[in-house]
């Protein structure tokens, strides 16, 4: 009876560890820290709506992209013979000409628009396996070029594989407000999201490029 009296306070201490043991566990263990989590934004260029959508970019995140894009409401048309950058969306089956529709803009050399269910997936495929942060910049004003009546006031540039010859391929993400408002894939080389007559100034500049002055937050006016 003595030695049962004894054990018990040994079986209470192991029962006590045993359960700061698990509890410990639950917390991360020995891997405590070692994992980001999900909603924590991690700081690349001090802008927190841009390092938002840096972050869901490095993590494949395309439905958070998703849900920070800014869609176009355009008239789609019933019949566009030959389509070409500028024009509007073609309407679908059960939408009549002329119906306002929401839209993605995404361009590669031709111009498309993305329904909002189709964008997930066109982040995915452009994106490709893995994207590398190559840039951000503040773009400079182009009256009448494609995209001046977006507001955008920041282009995200990715690098998002490479070609045959060593050159970087390229994807841009333009930005306002802290949401995508068009979708870019390279038409020819990575430099015509970086090209003099592109870039006002860098936020980030790609490595080795000539750095105009840096610009953080562009006024209203500093739209394409």
């Amino acid at each position: 009876m003595r030695s049962s009296r004894r054990a018990l306070p040994v079986l209470a201490l192991f029962a006590a560890l045993l359960l700061s043991a698990c509890s410990g566990s639950d917390k991360g263990g020995g891997t405590s820290g070692s994992s980001t989590p999900a909603d924590t934004v991690v700081s690349v260029t001090g802008i927190t709506e841009v390092d938002r959508l840096i972050t869901a970019v490095d993590r494949h995140d395309s439905i958070t992209m998703a849900a920070l894009t800014g869609y176009q409401k355009l008239a789609c048309k019933t019949n566009i013979p030959n389509p070409g950058l500028g024009d509007p969306p073609l309407c679908r089956g059960d939408e009549t000409d002329g119906q306002m529709v929401e839209v993605l803009p995404a361009t590669q050399c031709l111009g498309s628009w993305v329904r909002p269910e189709q964008v997930p997936p066109a982040y995915d495929d452009a994106l490709g396996p893995s994207p590398e942060l190559y840039a951000v910049l503040v773009p400079r004003q182009r009256p009448g070029a494609f995209g001046s009546g977006f507001g955008v006031q920041y282009v995200i540039v990715l690098k998002t594989g490479t070609k045959a010859n060593g050159s970087p391929v390229g994807l841009g993400l333009h930005v306002a407000g802290g949401r995508i408002l068009w979708l870019e894939k390279q038409c020819d080389s990575i430099q015509q999201f970086v090209g003099p007559d592109q870039v006002q100034s860098y936020v980030r500049a790609p490595s080795g490029a000539a750095t105009p002055s840096a610009a953080r937050s562009p006024a209203a006016s500093s739209t394409p």
